[in-house]
């Protein structure tokens, strides 16, 4: 299932640079943290490129592993975008390590990104990827991405594990609900600990808790994929939950964790598997842990549509959810900085 660069993996990460734009006087420490300029790269970079990834695997598994719609494989299934060889090597007991080189040769999406290094995948526990329970790993080795409008690069190294908690492949949950291998829904969990590397040379760890649903109320048109939060998190006597991810923001290295207040629902907006999604609704809450400033926060509400003559945003209903384009950001650092703005998918 394939989804603009700019896709769900959150993607809320666009605005930590808001945080840490720009330094003012060196006298106050708070006052380096009102800035809303947007730098050339920020926490977001790392983000996307992770959730590009994720569903590079699960385009692979479904329809060249997983035998596509009704055990059919996708006719000229075409490999990921930047992937310039996909090789297999069978271990011991038969299962097979799937590796995704990439090449810089390529140009992806239109960010005009360069993609190189290698992707690894297998099927750790369980007898198939399809299985209940089966526990797949996924492996970044110096995956590196490059905006070729910027200059700007991130280089990602570290592991996930995706447990296919109901079983099946995302193409079973859109066939007909008479049909013998139709599945009500599919839903996989995430977990695991990736180092991103940025282009300033700055390493910052990010943490991931995440459960993403796969539904359909109508073939391949009618695709939703729901992300939530799955773990939770207490910090001073308070628990918080729906917990999706937690690290170091890249400007200041201040700890952060991430809820969602409401889940991020993806929406087909096309006909086939390859769509395109669109985020519909859906709202997260970043909290950054900056010393001697309370609250320190930001939320990130998808599902508007963003006017760029007038602009203008008006949030989008049900039935004209192929139409929004756009997150509402709203920012407070304690008495310092309250502001909201808009930020294009």
């Amino acid at each position: 299932m394939r989804k603009p660069i700019r896709s769900s993996f959150l993607g809320v990460m666009i605005a930590l640079s808001v945080f840490t734009g720009c330094k003012k006087d060196q006298t106050d420490p708070k006052s380096e943290y009102v800035s809303t300029n947007n730098l050339t790269q920020n926490d977001y970079a790392g983000a996307a490129e992770v959730d590009e990834v994720v569903s590079n695997v699960n385009d692979i598994i479904s329809n060249l592993i997983g035998g596509g719609q009704a055990d059919a494989r996708i006719a000229e299934y075409k490999l990921p975008c930047g992937v310039v060889k996909l090789d297999s090597v069978t271990e011991a007991g038969g299962k097979k390590t799937y590796k995704l080189k990439y090449g810089e040769q390529s140009t992806c999406g239109y960010e005009y990104k360069k993609k190189s290094g290698e992707v690894s995948f297998k099927l750790e526990s369980g007898t198939h990827f399809n299985t209940a329970d089966a526990r797949f790993i996924i492996n970044f080795t110096d995956y590196t991405v490059q905006s070729a409008a910027t200059g700007q690069h991130v280089i990602i190294n570290g592991t996930l594990a995706i447990t296919n908690l109901t079983g099946g492949y995302i193409w079973q949950v859109i066939l007909p609900s008479d049909h013998t291998l139709f599945k009500n829904t599919l839903t996989h969990s995430v977990r695991g600990k990736l180092m991103v590397t940025f282009a300033n040379g700055a390493v910052r760890e990010r943490n991931y808790f995440q459960r993403r649903n796969w539904k359909s109320t109508s073939g391949w048109a009618g695709l939703k994929l729901t992300i939530s939060g799955d773990s939770t998190i207490t910090r001073e006597a308070t628990t918080y939950t729906g917990i999706y991810e937690t690290g170091k923001t890249l400007d200041g290295n201040f700890e952060y964790f991430s809820t969602l207040e409401e889940d991020f629902i993806w929406s087909n907006c096309g006909t086939t598997w390859a769509g395109p999604f669109v985020l519909a609704k859906g709202k997260a809450k970043v909290n950054v842990d900056i010393p001697g400033v309370s609250p320190a926060y930001f939320d990130v509400q998808g599902g508007f549509k963003y006017n760029i003559s007038e602009m203008t945003a008006t949030p989008v209903s049900e039935d004209a959810h192929c139409e929004a384009n756009a997150y509402k950001i709203t920012i407070e650092l304690g008495s310092y900085h309250k502001a909201e703005h808009y930020q294009l998918y």
